[in-house]
């Protein structure tokens, strides 16, 4: 009985590491019965000849076992099987760790979208919260999955100022994925020496100026999709957040095309040139 216990337990500990059922109770055979053949392991396995060999097949996979076929002057002329020594469970258990990392890595690359489709089929916002300068970026970049036009307001001053090399990256990936933007900002001195050169129809930007008489409001917010996102732009503190609701989002938008339409275009300085690089 203590015996049976042992067997039991030592298999238990197998599937444990990643062994399958058959594959533990094979590998504990063959520990047991060096050079053994397949009427052997038939016999102690129980397992059809089919079965056998399937799982024989999944050990020498895995490196748990080997196979011995007869050399030329064998007379026993019969192939036979060992496992691999324990020390090689070190290896198998490496290997799985990898595995779930790798696994792990695919996952966090789709689980924010996988969330976002959940949320969205039961109706349920999502929010999600960042600090630091990372986590502004990856609130800011996170408009890069727009599927159309992107509609910021800003407060150009606070970005340049504590975002500015950030802006930059986010502003050429923007480009370079061909997204277009319009933009609200606040009418200073700052931010009209900023785009004195931007063309009346720039080819992916558009800005427009809201009268001063708002405080500076050091922050950001980028409506997209069915998104709005968040930046706090202060020394003291950065924070951002991500709401994703088709409701919430479309309220925004149409403010937005409210005071959108409402402000002139900016016009360009008299001796700007034709074409100049988006500033943002």
């Amino acid at each position: 009985m203590q015996k049976a216990n042992q067997n039991t337990t030592i298999q238990n500990t197998l599937k444990e590491l990643g062994l399958g059922e058959n594959e533990a109770l094979l590998y504990e055979v063959l520990l047991k019965t060096p050079d053994a053949t397949i009427p052997q392991l038939r016999q102690q396995t129980n397992f059809s000849r089919t079965m056998l060999y399937y799982v024989l097949d999944n050990l020498i996979a895995s490196d748990l076992a080997t196979e011995k076929k007869p050399g030329a002057g064998d007379k026993s002329k019969k192939t036979m099987y060992n496992a691999a020594p324990p020390e090689k469970l070190e290896d198998f258990v490496a290997d799985q760790e990898k595995e779930i990392q790798r696994q792990k890595a695919m996952l966090g690359d789709v689980l924010g979208d996988l969330k976002s489709s959940y949320r969205l089929a039961h109706h349920k916002p999502g929010v999600k919260f960042y600090e630091g300068p990372e986590g502004i970026k990856e609130v800011t970049f996170d408009s890069l999955k727009a599927k159309g036009e992107i509609y910021t307001f800003i407060d150009m001053e606070a970005l340049v100022k504590y975002g500015g090399e950030m802006n930059k990256k986010y502003v050429e990936k923007r480009i370079e994925l061909g997204i277009h933007k319009k933009q609200i900002s606040l009418d200073t001195p700052f931010t009209r020496e900023r785009y004195k050169n931007l063309p009346p129809s720039s080819r992916l930007l558009e800005v427009r100026l809201i009268p001063q008489a708002l405080n500076p409001f050091k922050t950001g917010m980028q409506i997209y999709n069915d998104t709005i996102s968040y930046s706090t732009l202060a020394e003291e503190q950065q924070i951002g957040v991500i709401i994703e609701d088709k409701n919430i989002a479309q309220m925004q938008r149409s403010l937005f095309e409210y005071i959108w339409n409402s402000l002139p275009p900016m016009r360009p300085s008299p001796a700007a040139p034709a074409k100049v690089p988006e500033p943002s």
